[in-house]
């Protein structure tokens, strides 16, 4: 082999391999920037978050010791909220979708619903997909993480009279 052949060679292992590298590094970087930002809220608050899921979209922690739960949004510099779930009543996966061959070719929107002790006002929707945001993808896996984070939820929700 040639010097020319090898040079070629390491170039273009270069060009395939550096785009790879920085995504993962990127990722990582996103990934202990958003844990940094929960662990600060948890010790702001006094939590202990025993239950924690981070993604692009979404940073979840639970503390089941209080009843909080924690949800913050990456993509909006980290903007959380605190919710007491002693003032939830109950806890539901929606799922939005329209017409097609399979609802997995259907879903445009999976969230999570947590309804008020005093009626049915939502307190809040924890938004796991949305077709129309560009950080959001494979519905299946994100509809598996809300069911996941119902199951939990319910756990928590203090149980009335």
């Amino acid at each position: 082999m040639d010097t020319s052949s090898l040079i070629m060679g390491v170039i273009l292992l270069m060009l395939f391999f550096t785009p790879v590298l920085y995504l993962i590094f990127n990722q990582s970087a996103t990934e202990r920037k958003s844990l940094k930002k929960l662990k600060n809220i948890e010790s702001e608050f006094k939590l202990k978050l025993q239950h924690k899921e981070l993604s692009n979209s979404l940073v979840l922690g639970l503390d089941p010791e209080s009843k909080k739960l924690v949800v913050a949004e990456p993509q909006k510099d980290m903007e959380y909220d605190i919710i007491d779930l002693s003032k939830v009543r109950d806890c539901t996966v929606s799922r939005n979708y329209t017409g097609g061959r399979s609802e997995k070719e259907m879903t445009t929107r999976v969230g999570l619903e947590l309804l008020s002790r005093n009626g049915q006002e939502k307190i809040t929707e924890i938004l796991f997909y949305d077709e129309d945001d560009e950080h959001s993808y494979d519905p299946e896996n994100k509809l598996f993480l809300a069911k996941k984070w119902d199951s939990l939820i319910r756990e928590h929700i203090p149980k009335t009279n």
